[in-house]
């Protein structure tokens, strides 16, 4: 790693150190700690990046996982109470059945992580969009179909037992074809945990230790945390063991040229 990039990480990881203790200075709700903890970092990741050539294909991640799969997974996130959050977290009221701060929050946690990956890990040079991002758009209009069908005449098929769980099964199912198909690729895309991985974790007990948000649905199992908190096993797996893997997998496999 090069001395410019060394300090970038360093900026990066003062950055969530700075999100943490301000949060629980100022005891921040939802909206302000994302800007803390992802939107800040996500912009000096931004202007960071050296070689433009990457925008477009991080455009195209941001349209199809930030904005349109991060609405269908927090719209079936909300409908079975997967997470919810106190009132104060929710400043802009609902929209199409999700919290905007939510939606907000994916979108800039999967910018934030490609970017990440963009600026310390890939070596790709080229801006070319793969034409696999079809075998992400075709599925996502069968599944935002299904949703809507569903949502209108058929509800109760919404209702999933251990819903997180579900939705962990048909998340890593993209992520799997990758390793089939290139089993070699797999420390590439696990490289960003090194960072995402303890970020994580100070996220999860900052949010819960300020009631940012909490976890009524079903889960698995419950694994404590410091500060009297408690996290579903499945939010562990999924989001801070997995979560940075998960959306570069995507992000190799639909977007970039999966090597």
């Amino acid at each position: 790693m090069t001395p410019d990039k060394q300090r970038d990480l360093l900026v990066l990881i003062l950055l969530e150190v700075i999100a943490s203790a301000l949060s629980f200075l100022f005891s921040l709700t939802f909206l302000p700690s994302t800007i803390l903890f992802l939107v800040i970092p996500a912009a000096y990741l931004a202007f960071r990046l050296r070689r433009r050539s990457q925008w477009p294909r991080i455009a195209a991640m941001a349209l199809v996982f930030g904005i349109w799969y991060g609405y269908l997974f927090a719209y079936l996130g909300d409908w079975n109470r997967i997470w919810a959050w106190p009132v104060e977290s929710l400043p802009w009221g609902w929209f199409l059945g999700v919290n905007p701060v939510e939606w907000l929050w994916v979108f800039v946690w999967i910018v934030f992580i490609v970017l990440f990956y963009e600026h310390f890990v890939e070596r790709d040079t080229g801006k070319a969009i793969s034409y696999r991002v079809l075998w992400a758009i075709i599925p996502g209009g069968a599944i935002t179909t299904a949703i809507v069908a569903f949502t209108l005449w058929h509800p109760s098929a919404l209702n999933w037992p251990y819903a997180y769980a579900v939705l962990i099964f048909l998340t890593l199912i993209p992520t799997a074809i990758l390793l089939i198909r290139n089993p070699k690729i797999l420390p590439k895309i696990a490289l960003p945990g090194l960072f995402f991985i303890p970020m994580h974790i100070v996220y999860e007990i900052t949010a819960l230790m300020l009631n940012q948000w909490y976890f009524p649905g079903q889960y698995f199992a419950v694994l404590p945390l410091p500060g009297n908190t408690g996290v579903p096993i499945e939010e562990f797996i999924l989001w801070i063991v997995l979560g940075s893997l998960v959306v570069v997998s995507y992000y190799e496999l639909y977007i970039d040229d999966g090597r």
